[in-house]
């Protein structure tokens, strides 16, 4: 047994990873290095979530608005998916916003892809930041007074200014984590040399991949892992073949919190995340399997676009980028064809009238508000259908669905300063209330049969079956004019009605004693006629009151399209 593991000791010796020259003090420094690589870490990290959180408050309805506008067609949503991405420093941040719209009904699922193809794109971002500025810069001189004016401008502003001042800290801090984490990768690969061990089989890659996902699942951040590995190939202590398998895996590692994201929640969310797992599966397959003509690629790229002098950590950025394009170009034509076999995948719900509410993706924006009044809208299509056919069945998810608007509606969180989205929401409960109404005297029978026996009441009736008919026009297209005006006049006529009714009833009754039996069932119709009639008319009244303030509002673009 000795002899033979002698010639594997040998050769251990002659190639250590930890270098023999200075043994056990090598160890010792290297150990004191760790603190500093992870604090650097750490740092970059914080600044990333200050910086996306900073710029999400502050920007709020402009990233939803961008995201709305831009995506009518695939290639738009592409382009915003990126903007938004290249912002914010997260996929995640705006993969949630884009569920969130999907979610709401504001833009369609097939569009949504688009979305996520251009945010893998704009997480390449981080990795050109790195590499073009982070390693050529003074940090610490740059970092510093970044972020103390940006921690006084949180304390001492409000509002907007509060917010980009947050963001300012983080992107401060974002700089000063690399600078620690070049002074600590430094020290380390003095010491821990993993590039004399570049072994470019298969399994070695495949172990690099597993570890790339390890990574970013560990720091929830696909930018800071790939941030970590830029800054191990700056200090030689990884080679670019080694630190480009390391990306793949990255890329690859933001579909797990994606994938634990979506578990639990709506359809929405769960297709959007499949998309974005397919796709991400699909881009690093890809790039795996190519690696070697990737990495040509890349260098025949760079080696064009800086006129020949890139380094090696432009090479890793380029690398980055084109196989995230190449994935693109790759899924683009299939595009439609994923969408519809992922709806099958994941079919709607049957109760689909609490679809678009989502309580796990709450953005803190007018989109929360949007989804709410589709629902509302929704329901009430629901519940005038059944009026007008006079069915009293399958009227239990209606009733569910005005619960969870309730329930919804208490976990809105919007801005104090944020006035149309409290008006809008002061309007959205007044709405819920008459929805409520409504609905509980669809329950109850009508009584419509007898009722009609009323020439004057049969009238009214008719002109009642009219205006569902109308209202579920309105409801549908907002090319149609409103028709609160006109439930109010029948509610009008109804009330000068209905006293003169009820004494005709009561004479009738006197004069015919058989008809004595049916005066409960007259007179609680026209009660319930009458709850219908007022319910109806406040409620078309409050929708038409959000209408107006979207319509007066300064945002009113970020909503149009949806009302």
């Amino acid at each position: 047994m000795a002899a033979a593991a002698s010639p594997l000791m040998s050769e251990l010796n002659e190639s250590p990873i930890i270098s023999s020259e200075v043994g056990s003090e090598a160890l010792l420094h290297a150990a004191v290095q760790w603190p500093e690589l992870l604090g650097g870490l750490g740092l970059f990290i914080l600044g990333m979530m200050l910086l996306s959180e900073g710029l999400r408050a502050a920007a709020s309805h402009k990233l939803h608005d961008l995201l709305r506008q831009f995506t009518q067609t695939l290639w738009r949503s592409q382009a915003a998916g990126f903007l938004t991405t290249a912002l914010l420093q997260s996929s995640s941040a705006t993969v949630l916003i884009t569920i969130s719209l999907v979610n709401a009904g504001l833009i369609p699922f097939y569009q949504s892809i688009g979305v996520i193809y251009g945010a893998n794109l704009g997480t390449t971002s981080t990795a050109w930041i790195v590499s073009t500025l982070g390693f050529k810069l003074n940090l610490s001189a740059v970092a510093l007074p970044v972020i103390a004016l940006g921690a006084f401008t949180r304390i001492l502003a409000k509002g907007f200014w509060a917010n980009l001042g947050l963001a300012a800290a983080g992107f401060g801090l974002l700089f000063f984590g690399i600078h620690m984490l070049q002074g600590g990768m430094a020290g380390l690969s003095e010491h821990i040399d993993l590039v004399r061990y570049s072994d470019s089989g298969w399994m070695t890659r495949f172990l690099l991949v597993f570890v790339g996902i390890v990574m970013t699942v560990i720091m929830q951040s696909s930018s800071a892992a790939t941030a970590a590995t830029l800054t191990a190939l700056a200090a030689s202590a990884i080679s670019v073949e080694q630190a480009a398998v390391l990306v793949i895996g990255q890329n690859v590692g933001t579909t797990v919190k994606a994938g634990l994201g979506a578990l639990g929640a709506n359809t929405a969310a769960k297709r959007t995340a499949l998309a974005h797992i397919f796709f991400n599966l699909i881009t690093g397959g890809v790039a795996f399997i190519l690696l070697p003509l990737f990495l040509w690629l890349t260098r025949r790229v760079s080696e064009v676009l800086f006129d020949g002098t890139a380094t090696d950590l432009i090479a890793l950025s380029t690398f980055h980028t084109v196989f995230n394009v190449a994935g693109i170009l790759i899924c683009l034509p299939f595009t439609r064809l994923m969408a519809e076999k992922i709806q099958e995948f994941i079919p709607e719900k049957q109760d689909s009238l609490t679809r678009r509410l989502n309580h796990r993706h709450l953005t803190g924006s007018l989109v929360d508000l949007e989804a709410a009044r589709l629902s509302v809208i929704e329901v009430t299509q629901y519940l005038l259908h059944a009026e007008r056919s006079d069915s009293r069945k399958d009227l239990d998810s209606a009733a569910e669905a005005i619960e969870q608007l309730y329930i919804y509606s208490s976990s809105l969180s919007l801005r104090s300063e944020d006035k149309t989205g409290q008006k809008l929401h002061a309007e959205l409960l007044h709405s819920i209330d008459h929805l409520g109404r409504f609905q509980r005297q669809v329950e109850r029978p009508s009584h419509s049969s007898a009722l009609r026996e009323n020439l004057q009441l049969a009238h009214l009736l008719d002109r009642e079956q009219a205006l569902l008919a109308l209202t579920l026009d309105w409801l549908r297209s907002e090319s149609f004019s409103s028709v609160t005006e006109d439930w109010k006049t029948l509610l009008e006529d109804f009330k000068a009605l209905a006293p003169q009714l009820r004494q005709v009833f009561i004479q009738e009754a006197v004069h015919e004693p058989s008809r004595v039996k049916d005066i409960p069932l007259l007179l609680d119709g026209l009660r319930r006629l009458e709850v219908v009639l007022k319910s109806l008319t406040r409620l078309c009244y409050h929708l038409d009151n959000m209408n107006e303030i979207l319509s007066h509002s300064s945002q009113k673009q970020e909503v149009a399209e949806a009302l």
